[in-house]
């Protein structure tokens, strides 16, 4: 981390933050995250919004095949309680590279979040990519495994001779 400056009262700001594992790296130019604190005295973890700058994530084994492991994950029932929401999640550039494949560039990112008895949704969700863009929302349950959404794929390129694609999940 280069610099870090604010408050978590209001807004935190963190530059180069870098997070290294033997698995992958990850690195981010700047971090922001505004806090709203009153909403913890009523219980409520609330932010207003968390905002990524240029991040650049590195598969180190990208050779890797194992098998996808399809178990959902679940949150202990102790954490069931907790609840909150951040207005606004945004993603100003993300790279994805995996070994000598192309990288995956995703331009912006938008979504607003919310967790609720170990339920989160992804509310106005959109995206832009250099694969195409998508657009929807998303609702996961990890207390009980549960999976609801609608996602609209516009592709930049053809795909099985169609360019946009409807998904729904109940």
């Amino acid at each position: 981390t280069e610099r870090i400056s604010g408050t978590l009262a209001n807004t935190l700001e963190i530059e180069g933050l870098r997070i290294d594992s033997p698995d992958w790296e990850v690195s981010i130019r700047t971090t922001s995250l505004s806090f709203q604190p009153f909403y913890l005295l009523l219980g409520n973890v609330v932010m207003k919004e968390v905002a990524f700058h240029e991040i650049v994530f590195i598969d180190k084994h990208p050779e890797a095949k194992k098998p996808i492991d399809m178990t959902w994950p679940q949150i202990p029932p102790s954490l069931t309680w907790l609840k909150g929401w951040i207005g606004e999640v945004r993603i100003d550039g993300l790279m994805y590279r995996s070994g000598t494949t192309e990288p995956i560039l995703v331009e912006g990112l938008r979504t607003a979040v919310d967790w609720q008895a170990g339920t989160l949704v992804l509310r106005n969700l959109t995206a832009q990519s250099s694969l195409g863009s998508l657009e929807g929302f998303i609702m996961a349950g990890f207390s009980r495994p549960s999976l609801t959404g609608n996602l609209n794929i516009t592709l930049t390129n053809t795909l099985l001779d169609q360019d946009s694609f409807m998904f729904s999940a109940k």
